[in-house]
């Protein structure tokens, strides 16, 4: 994607959309909505030196036909999840470490699993073995 035409492109700005998947069903009546969506924006202007993106995630909630935002990863690798509970099934796996900071939930950095927010989460192939 880039502005201008396809005879004359110019480089894209901070916020421009550049990609949109998503993924729909049918619903009653005479339209398709969106169950999920990956959509990609610019974060800045970009360059010959740079290209930084931002991937955020959406969901439909049960009972609505909304797609809502619920994850973003950011252009320094950030994870930020949209939802005031965190709820994880199975591995998680952030190579040696994760740190507190490395996450936010609810837009708020670093916030809580439970009562308090680790300072540490270790994982040892693929498997968390501590959590402080």
């Amino acid at each position: 994607r880039g502005r201008g035409s396809l005879a004359s492109p110019n480089v894209c700005s901070a916020s421009d959309y550049i990609a949109r998947f998503a993924f729909s069903a049918w619903t009653t009546g005479t339209t398709y909505k969106d169950a999920a969506a990956i959509k990609v924006y610019a974060v800045s202007t970009h360059s010959s030196t740079n290209a930084e993106g931002r991937i955020e995630f959406y969901t439909c909630p049960n009972a609505s036909v909304t797609a809502a935002l619920a994850m973003t990863i950011e252009s320094d690798g950030t994870l930020n999840l949209e939802a005031n509970d965190l709820t994880t099934t199975g591995n998680v796996d952030c190579g040696a470490s994760c740190e507190a900071d490395d996450y936010s939930v609810g837009g708020t950095s670093g916030a809580s699993f439970g009562p308090a927010a680790p300072s540490s989460i270790t994982v040892v192939n693929g498997i968390v073995t501590a959590i402080s």
